[in-house]
Order: C-alpha cells, then structure tokens, then sequence
C-alpha cells in the first residue's frame, strides 16, 4: 500500500472518504443487515463511537445514535 493513499484518494474523481452519522433508520440495526454497500454503494472502514475508533468493522456492528461512520464512497 502507499505511504499517500489518502491523499490520493482526495485527489481521485472518483471515489471519496467521507464522514457521516448512521441514517436514522440504520440505528439499532447491523451493516450486514443493511447490506450497506450493495444498496449505498459504501465501504465502511471505521466507525467512532464517543472517543473510540473502531476499526476494522465487523459486519455485526450495530449502529447508535452519534457514531460516527467513516466510508469508502463513490462520487
């Protein structure tokens, strides 16, 4: 892997990494129940709860109120 992958994802035109809270409707439920990435196109690659970093991201998370999902996703 790169040393810079971050900066070339900032500078790719197609994908981003993005933070974002859990939709309303997701709390309570898990990213495989969700099937987050084949219907929101997302690559979950950490999640933050409070002032934890979870990473890796278990396809069991269930998501709360507040996290913090850290995603893959194409612009």
């Amino acid at each position: 892997t790169s040393s810079n992958v971050l900066e070339i994802l900032d500078e790719s035109e197609h994908y981003a990494i993005e933070e974002q809270p859990p939709l309303p409707q997701w709390v309570g439920k898990s990213i495989a129940e969700l099937d987050i990435r084949r219907k929101h196109g997302l690559t979950i690659i950490a999640v933050m709860r409070g002032e934890k970093l979870n990473v890796p991201v278990s396809p069991d998370w269930v998501f709360a109120a507040g996290d913090v999902i850290v995603a893959l996703n194409k612009k």
